[in-house]
């Protein structure tokens, strides 16, 4: 695997990593906060975190899964 290829899995595997332990802490949170505030921030700030954080994810893998196919063709041509 290039170093780019493992920059951009090891990027990608952080950020899922990242985003689980803040889930964690948002729920954790709600025990201590829970009025119109909280309600508001996660409906107007946090509800499209993961749809977005889903979506990066699939395009670095699939961008990591391209340099990895050209990478191949490249190694053959030599």
């Amino acid at each position: 695997m290039s170093n780019y290829r493992s920059l951009m899995d090891d990027g990608n595997a952080r950020l899922h990593r990242a985003f689980v332990d803040f889930s964690k802490i948002w729920r954790a949170s709600g025990d201590f906060w829970r009025d119109d505030r909280r309600r508001q921030f996660e409906e107007k700030h946090l509800s499209s975190v993961a749809p977005i954080l889903q979506r990066l994810s699939s395009t670095l893998s699939e961008l990591s899964d391209s340099i990895g196919e050209a990478e191949k063709e490249l190694n053959d041509e030599i």
